[in-house]
């Protein structure tokens, strides 16, 4: 059975183990890159992996088999089209997607914690990953956990300006055959791609209901802002230095596996901690510890054992959401509202967003922001530009500068961001990305900021959406 078969009869599996995000660069033996987990990890080559053809082209293992007429590609909206409201399948606006939408209805306060733990549905949790309601639920993530509102300031958007320019079915080559563009957005279910160069919008298109204002769950892609608020609450004195251990912060991990692990170690998925692969008994036993018995997931982090010594690189959620616990131990503050002050209202976000909470208001830092392409695309666009925003500096210049050169335990991954590997030693790419295919893409050297969503990529297709972008970076270099 294929790994996308257990994991969609399995979306408990899927969300408790933080780690869902799927790569599909092979990597060169490395003694801290660990399988079977489900986060396979950056490799060495985009263009020599002959021995490899994605599951996903099947039938009983895509969902992009399941596109009718209706669904279909040509349906989309794009940038001849105009943008419009978002629609759901049967055609009613989504409410979730919408400023004026019902956001409220999931959003926590502090004084109902306790009534959103007793009224809390678990079974829409399990339906999370169904094939007929996957492309919705990943644009109405409120509907299914409660979750912190992250306002925007409408006095202050920032709006891309636009240079629309077509973007041709183009043929590229990927293990060593021949293959169209169009083609990967079918298969992985893409809902939207907006494509930047040179701070203007030069493609936008939405597909399946989605549009400019939807809110698309981000998956790992939430990892990458987790670390950009560490980073500003270091600039701000709230955390001395990432080479602290995690403990001088929060002493509660002191008998866990994060026992004097570096802020460091942390940031680059290198804690040594042991945090489960999904397969049983994990699934069934965390899934009912955190949503039938509703204990804390940040408690949960504090009874992780160790693995491995500090410094081995192994891709896992618990990281991220100990960062998440260090944001809010040192700033008094939610990550969801650190986030709204330090990086949403001063970038001038066209929408509000949200972050998803477990059942006793603590944002699941690893996953499970969401927020509109653009949005995510103005994220982009501090990194590009080393941490500042219209000549204000946002995040320091030299921990935006760190993130592009690889860790010194693993060189294809930096602060919660990857680092496609290149044979370019000036090359200046790195890539937030989420399971299902969520992906933030930012070059440097070129000027471009690419954000796909989708609901179906696979781990195979990592390798081959790099391979895309940088394709669509040469399409529009001398534009």
């Amino acid at each position: 059975m294929s790994k996308k078969k257990k994991l969609l009869p399995l979306a408990v599996s899927a969300l408790l183990v933080g780690v869902l995000t799927t790569h599909s660069f092979l990597l060169p033996s490395h003694a801290s890159a660990q399988t079977p987990n489900p986060d396979s990890q950056i490799g060495q080559d985009l263009d020599q992996e002959d021995d490899r053809v994605g599951d996903s082209d099947t039938a009983e293992d895509s969902l992009g088999d399941s596109i009718t007429e209706e669904d279909s590609l040509e349906d989309s909206v794009t940038e001849e089209d105009g943008v419009g409201d978002s629609v759901t399948e049967d055609g009613s606006l989504d409410d979730s997607v919408t400023e004026e939408g019902n956001l409220e209805d999931s959003v926590i306060e502090e004084d109902n914690e306790s009534s959103v733990r007793s009224k809390y549905d678990h079974t829409k949790f399990l339906t999370l990953f169904d094939k007929d309601k996957i492309i919705k639920n990943f644009r109405s993530m409120n509907k299914i956990f409660p979750s912190h509102k992250i306002k925007n300031d409408k006095k202050n958007t920032f709006t891309f300006k636009k240079k629309l320019r077509d973007l041709p079915n183009f043929t590229y080559t990927y293990n060593k055959q021949q293959h169209k563009f169009e083609d990967l957005l079918k298969r992985t279910v893409t809902t939207g791609l907006l494509v930047i160069k040179d701070d203007k919008i030069v493609t936008e298109r939405y597909y399946h209901g989605n549009s400019q204002k939807t809110l698309n769950t981000s998956w790992s892609m939430s990892k990458s802002f987790t670390s950009a608020l560490v980073g500003i609450a270091i600039d701000e004195g709230y955390i001395n230095s990432v080479d602290d251990p995690i403990t001088d912060y929060l002493p509660e991990l002191k008998d866990s596996g994060y026992d004097g692990v570096s802020i460091k170690d942390i940031l680059n998925m290198a804690s040594g901690v042991k945090y489960p692969v999904y397969e049983e008994p994990f699934i069934t036993e965390w899934y009912n510890r955190l949503f039938v018995e509703k204990e804390s997931f940040n408690e949960m982090m504090t009874t992780l054992p160790s693995d491995a010594s500090p410094g081995t690189f192994t891709y896992k959620g618990s990281d991220t959401q100990v960062l998440g616990m260090l944001i809010k131990k040192t700033t008094g503050k939610q990550p969801s509202k650190y986030l709204e002050e330090k990086i949403w209202k001063p970038l001038g976000m066209e929408h509000s967003a949200y972050w998803n909470t477990d059942l006793h208001g603590d944002d699941m830092t690893f996953a499970y922001l969401n927020a509109s392409l653009r949005d995510y695309a103005k994220f982009g666009r501090l990194y590009l530009n080393n941490g500042s925003w219209n000549g204000k500096q946002i995040i320091s210049e030299d921990w935006v500068k760190e993130t592009y050169i690889g860790s010194e335990g693993f060189p294809f991954y930096k602060y919660q961001w990857w680092i496609p590997p290149s044979p370019d030693p000036d090359n200046k790419e790195i890539l937030a990305n989420g399971i299902y295919g969520q992906n933030i893409y930012v070059n440097q050297n070129e000027n471009m900021i690419i954000v796909k969503t989708s609901v179906n990529s696979s781990e195979e297709d990592l390798g081959e959406e790099i391979t895309v972008f940088r394709e669509i970076v040469e399409l529009f270099k001398d534009e």
